[in-house]
């Protein structure tokens, strides 16, 4: 069996039932928690920036799809840039729902901290 094992995890040696060394442990466990209290901080932090960032960039597309539309209408070039509204106006909500989907998940996810 030990010819199945690979080179880099044959010097490991299993942890015992009752977990790491009672003398390491607490330094273990104290860089966790400080680890997961950083992360908690910057993220209350991070939350509001975010939203005002992200309702920003709602606004900006939206008022430039907006302004492109109307740029359009305004010229009577509606008719020859309805391909091209067809496409900013699909692409334009799907990249804002999938960063807005993508970083509210990330920012407001939990991580779980333990000892391994």
């Amino acid at each position: 069996m030990s010819d199945q094992v690979p080179e880099e995890v044959v010097g490991f040696t299993s942890i015992p039932l009752d977990g790491l060394n009672p003398n390491i442990r607490s330094y273990h466990n104290q860089t966790i928690l400080n680890l997961e209290v950083k992360d908690k901080q910057w993220k209350l932090g991070a939350r509001p920036k975010l939203g005002i960032g992200l309702s920003i960039l709602l606004l900006v597309q939206n008022a430039l799809v907006f302004w492109f539309i109307f740029s359009a209408y305004n010229d009577a070039r509606l008719e020859e840039a309805a391909i091209v509204i067809s496409i900013i106006c699909t692409a334009t909500l799907v990249e804002t729902a999938a960063i807005v989907q993508i970083m509210v998940r990330w920012i407001f996810s939990d991580m779980e901290y333990k000892v391994r």
